[in-house]
């Protein structure tokens, strides 16, 4: 698998720390997967395909056919984790304009609107309470019993 996730990173021309932020894993994880052989989970796996589309799961998985998919179209970059991709500057469908009604026009609304009762709270006074121990009677030694490992005992009584 090390193999498999360094090819992928010399394809998308990353070092190991940006390929790592790239998929969500710490730098430490990473270094676990390159250098020491260690298999990736199937949250990692999911997260190198859904940031790298162009890898053929296939091959990252199961290790079937070519590492790229066969398209026509190359795919977009992989999309940043640190919310720094912005959705609407992305090529997407043309923008179509809602209609504003004008006065005249029957609009249909759907909303339901919802009564959000607000709670306000109160100052509570503090209350003092203070803890006193109770009181114990004062204990005397009655005897003192020794048990040996022979099965055997002695028991001390102390003078009055």
């Amino acid at each position: 698998m090390e193999d498999k996730i360094l090819q992928i990173m010399e394809y998308a021309k990353m070092n190991s720390g940006q390929f790592a932020h790239a998929i969500g894993v710490s730098q430490g994880a990473m270094s676990n997967y390159v250098n020491k052989g260690r298999t990736p989970s199937g949250e990692v796996l999911v997260s190198i395909l859904n940031n790298f589309p162009d890898i053929n799961p296939d091959w990252l998985m199961l290790g079937k056919g070519e590492m790229l998919r066969k398209t026509g179209a190359p795919s977009p970059a992989p999309r940043p984790t640190d919310g720094t991709y912005d959705l609407f500057s992305a090529p997407s469908a043309p923008v179509v304009k809602p209609e504003i009604p004008t006065e005249g026009t029957k609009t249909h609304e759907f909303r339901k609107e919802i009564d959000v009762k607000t709670t306000v709270n109160s100052v509570q006074p503090i209350v003092q309470e203070i803890v006193t121990p109770r009181e114990t009677p004062t204990r005397k030694i009655d005897r003192i019993m020794v048990f040996y490992s022979n099965q055997t005992h002695e028991s001390f009584v102390p003078e009055k």
